[in-house]
């Protein structure tokens, strides 16, 4: 490089002008060289000034030509011109060689190959890394985590802590030691593990143990995981690996050892509890028996074991490549004990006594090597209360037998020896046993028809040696021998003949405690030594002629009479008798008592038992059976369907057994029907059955098909419930023994629930009152007829006509109801109707008494147009009326009373008077509304005026009518007009009055007096 300042200068920092301007950006281009040594851009990357200078390029292709250039972008943005390429070529990737396969490990080599020839590298400058997957279903599927080395500097490797029978796919990856960047895995190899071998005890006795393996066939397992695999032999001398590429259609190859065995190797541990278990729970093991066999052996006694110890074995081998496979799974084993006799089982006939060699934890009998040995046994049974001696040899294989003969109070030894081949001599008698025969005293808990509970003090005995109890019942024709757990301390004999005499005894046989010798006499045998006792020696030939002899003894049998003083007599119950007393619709009154000698039931103070129980089944089986306990000698059933066909049965219920009694009788009885009420009073006439305020209803068709015995007793409920109006949803319940009911008292136009059921009222013995009630029948939904609404109309001073119709009929017809012409529509509102009652009341009379009163039938004009004209009434005099109506036996209410006022007459005056005329006025003063606010359907309403007549009558000296009367009729808008052509100086009576429309007149006003002035006389 070209430098304008020295070596000096530079080093004072003194800037030299002639060097080049540092680098911003560099960018390096990755080229691939082809064939014909083009060079083709593949990768570009962009690095920074501050940047390191060096860089891995990876994830290029394997055995193949690359270069790389380098350009740079200086401070003023200008880019370099590109270094000269660098060629270089990638290595062909890393091959597996398996060399040998074991149990639990594999030998390999790796290394590169280019046209057959190895590519030597400098390992030493090389790091490996070698993964081992476990292939779990196919080649795939592996473990997440796998076993993964590490190693240096070596192309071969063993990996070592593999799983035994197990397939595993491996790779093998380089990195240098300076880069540190790994390269690609090479290709998969597979390799399937030798399996372990398998450990089994062929016999075991109290101080040795044979031991055998044997080595499993090769799982085919593989060709599941890896469909089409080709299996081929590892070879420890190979150093070159299979082809890289195997055929698709023969699949992986899957390398295997040589599972040739060179040596085997034994191990047996005795294993002790730890120590200190809160510190270290694992159990210690202690090396015993350590040895090597030669290949061709699979089996090893080893000797010296200590009895009833436990102890694990565990085998390994090295196979020709010199190599040791796993320890397999340990197996473990315990040494049996010396020879003891035990009691097996106690039967009602004999006991059972077994021997041989067996474990503490054990119950059952375990292998015995000693039988190999063991020509014969014998058995030996003394007796130490009577002088029974029993001994009997059975073959060397046998290690049980059965014990006859035994009598009931006393005690017993058995031991047993065996006779050995190769001593040819009999060896000791094992440690005796002792079992003990008594009897044991009994209680009565509780009886009933068919069974009865009996208990006893005792208990099982607590290191678990054998007891048996037998509890025999004798009754009238029959015996009942059952064997008793040893940890029971009662029992239930069942099956048993209903008031019958029964007697009940106990026999309890057991094995003594080892602690226990014939020197310490047993306080609790009370039949020790007795003399009434007898005794039986026997021996092998004799065996067979007890075969039918029994520890429990019939009670006749003149030996027996200690059992006498232990055992209970009793006699068990009588059958309960059950009948039906009442039935309902959803209940029945259940009685029961016991059966005399005389057939008669006696009553509730003799019943055995407090409790009850009674069963009641719905007999076409839709319902499952019903249990209901009761006290006492009845019990009401209820919440059953209606009009079901039902049985019912009752049991006592013990108070200290939990076992069910015996059934009494079936009682089939039919419930009542559900109640179904209908308007009317059921006695076949037409009267309807709802009113204004009433509503009569019956509900005798559902009874109709039963007996008035079948009834006797039985009362009804009747339950009225409004669904509107001011008082919805009160109920109101009434009682009735007739079955029908007149509700009075309702509300008109009110819809309301009405529902009936039965009632029956039971008297128990001690004055008490038990009353069931039946189910609700279905609702019966009714409306009371609505009221009458009353008009008046055309009101005058002593007419008014009145109209009447149903209040709800009134407001469907609209605004002016009353002058509804529809004669359809009147003739079906009262089709239901027979007659109708109209009532006038003068308000203003003290007495109260009635001015109109009437009835209408079918057959007058005043029922078929619902109105009537009333006549002759007082002038400016309030009255009330009120209608109601009757559906031909019943009277509905009255309806709400419509008040009215008659009109006055006109009061009148005179003025002007002439010659031969006068002006007439008059005041007609109306009365007041009579009728509510709110009740638009019953209007007073006044007679319209269509003109006033005006009458003049004259008057005479004496009062006759010796004028000529004058009459006028003036238009109803006028209330003055002057009435011309009457005679001058004439005295006139003035009255008026109003003429309605329909040609109705009133009555006439008051007379005026008036006079007509006389005419002028003129005097001249």
């Amino acid at each position: 490089l070209l430098s304008a300042v020295s070596d000096e200068q530079a080093s004072a920092g003194v800037e030299d002008a002639l060097a080049p301007d540092p680098p911003r950006q560099y960018v390096v281009r990755v080229n691939r060289i082809d064939k014909n040594r083009v060079h083709r851009e593949i990768a570009k990357h962009h690095f920074d000034s501050t940047e390191a200078t060096a860089f891995a390029i990876t994830e290029l292709a394997a055995d193949q030509s690359f270069s790389v250039q380098l350009s740079f972008l200086d401070v003023h943005d200008r880019w370099s011109s590109e270094s000269s390429p660098v060629a270089f070529r990638t290595l062909p990737p890393l091959r597996v060689a398996v060399r040998d396969v074991g149990e639990g490990y594999v030998s390999l080599r790796w290394g590169r190959w280019q046209g057959g020839t190895e590519l030597l590298e400098g390992e030493n400058d090389l790091n490996y890394r070698v993964q081992l997957h476990r292939v779990i279903s196919d080649a795939e599927e592996c473990d997440a985590v796998p076993q993964q080395y590490n190693v240096q500097g070596k192309t071969a490797f063993v990996a070592t802590g593999l799983r035994p029978s197990a397939v595993y796919r491996v790779h093998v990856a380089c990195a240098s030691k300076s880069s540190n960047v790994w390269g690609k895995w090479s290709e998969p190899a597979y390799i399937c593990t030798t399996q372990a071998p398998m450990v089994s005890v062929d016999l075991i006795g109290q101080d040795f143990a044979v031991i055998s393996w044997q080595r499993p066939e090769r799982t085919s397992n593989v060709l599941t995981m890896l469909p089409g695999a080709e299996f081929v032999r590892a070879d420890f001398n190979n150093r070159t690996p299979l082809p890289q590429v195997v055929d698709a259609e023969r699949g992986a190859a899957v390398h295997y050892g040589d599972d040739t065995v060179v040596e085997h190797h034994l191990n047996v541990y005795r294993v002790d509890p730890p120590p200190t278990p809160a510190l270290d729970p694992k159990p210690v093991r202690t090396l015993v028996f350590d040895v090597k066999r030669n290949p061709g052996e699979s089996t090893v006694r080893v000797p010296g074991l200590e009895p009833n110890t436990k102890y694990v074995a565990t085998v390994r081998s090295m196979f020709a490549s010199k190599h040791w496979g796993v320890w397999s799974e340990p197996l473990e084993l315990r040494t049996t004990m010396p020879t003891k006799v035990r009691v097996q089982d106690i039967a009602q006939d004999g006991l059972v006594v077994a021997w041989g060699c067996v474990n503490d934890d054990a119950d059952d009998q375990v292998s015995n090597a000693a039988d190999l040995d063991t020509e014969k046994h014998e058995l030996a049974v003394e007796g130490l209360d009577d002088d029974f001696v029993l001994k009997v040899q059975v073959a060397g294989s046998i290690h049980s037998h059965s014990v006859r003969g035994l009598q009931p109070s006393g005690r017993y030894s058995f031991s047993v020896r065996s006779f050995l081949i190769s001593d040819n001599a009999w060896g000791a008698w094992c440690e005796k046993i002792f079992v003990k025969i008594s009897t044991t005293p009994l209680a009565l808990v509780e009886a009933s028809q068919d069974w009865l509970h009996v208990k006893w003090t005792g208990k099982a005995p607590p290191d678990g040696r054998p007891k048996a109890q037998f509890l025999t019942v004798v009754g009238e024709g029959q015996a009942t021998i059952e064997s008793i757990p040893a940890s029971s301390n009662s029992h239930v004999v069942k099956n048993l003949t209903p008031n019958t005499r029964y007697v009940a005894h106990m026999l309890c046989v057991e094995q003594l405690p080892t602690y226990w010798t014939p020197e310490v006499d047993d306080p609790a045998d009370t039949n020790r030594g007795r003399d009434d006792v007898v005794a039986k020696t026997t021996n092998a030939g004799e065996q067979e002629s007890l075969a039918g002899v029994s520890f429990s003894l019939p009670l006749v049998s003149s030996e027996s009479g200690f059992f006498i003083a232990s055992g209970i007599a009793l006699r068990t119950h009588r059958l309960l008798e059950a009948h039906i007393d009442r039935v309902g619709q959803n209940f029945v009154l259940v009685r029961w008592g016991v059966q005399r000698e005389t057939g008669d039931l006696a009553d509730e103070l003799h019943v055995p038992g407090e409790l009850f129980e009674v069963e009641t089944v719905t007999l076409d089986g839709s319902e499952p059976p019903r249990y209901q306990r009761a006290h006492g000698t009845y019990v009401f059933v209820r919440h059953l369907r209606p009009d079901s066909d039902i049985r019912c049965a009752v049991r006592t219920v013990a108070s200290r057994t939990e076992v069910a009694c015996s059934w009494s009788n079936h009682c089939t009885v039919r419930l009542l029907p559900m109640i179904d009420p209908v308007l009317g009073p059921g006695d076949g006439s037409d009267v309807p059955g709802v009113g204004e305020d009433y509503a009569i209803v019956n509900w005798s068709r559902a009874l109709a098909k039963f007996s008035p015995e079948r009834l006797q007793g039985i009362s009804f409920e009747v339950r009225i419930t409004p669904l509107e109006g001011p008082t919805a949803h009160a109920e109101q319940t009434y009682e009735t023994s007739d079955p029908r009911y007149h509700c009075t008292g309702l509300l008109p136009d009110t819809k309301y629930q009405i529902q009936v059921r039965t009632v029956i009222a039971h008297r128990s013995s001690d004055g008490g009152e038990e009353v069931a009630k039946g189910e609700w029948s279905r609702p019966l939904i009714t409306t009371t007829l609505s009221p009458m609404a009353v008009c008046l109309v055309d009101i005058t001073e002593t007419t008014a006509n009145v109209h009447w119709r149903r209040r709800n009929c009134a407001q469907a017809a609209g605004g002016n109801w009353w002058s509804d012409e529809d004669a359809d529509a009147i003739r079906s509102e009262i089709s239901t109707i027979s007659s109708f009652h109209v009532r006038v009341v003068e308000s203003a009379a003290d007495d109260g008494s009635v001015f109109y009163d009437e009835q209408f039938g079918e057959h007058h004009s005043e029922f078929q147009g619902c109105r009537a004209a009333l006549r002759g009434l007082k002038p400016d005099t309030v009255y009330r009326v009120a209608v109601r109506a009757s559906t031909g036996r019943l009277w509905g209410g009255w309806s709400t009373d419509t008040s009215f006022t008659t009109t006055r007459p006109v009061s009148v005056r005179t003025s002007s008077v002439a010659e031969a005329s006068v002006v007439v006025a008059w005041e007609r003063q109306l009365p007041s509304l009579t009728t509510e606010p709110d009740d638009s359907l019953s209007p007073t309403l006044l007679a319209d005026v269509t003109s006033w007549e005006v009458r003049f009558a004259g008057v005479g000296p004496d009062g006759s009518g010796a004028v000529k009367t004058v009459s006028a009729s003036v238009r109803s808008s006028f209330s003055l007009q002057r009435i011309g052509g009457l005679q001058a100086n004439a005295a006139y009576a003035v009255c008026v009055r109003a003429a309605y429309s329909g040609g109705t007149r009133g009555p006439w006003s008051e007379a005026v007096y008036c006079v007509t002035l006389p005419p002028l006389r003129v005097d001249v």
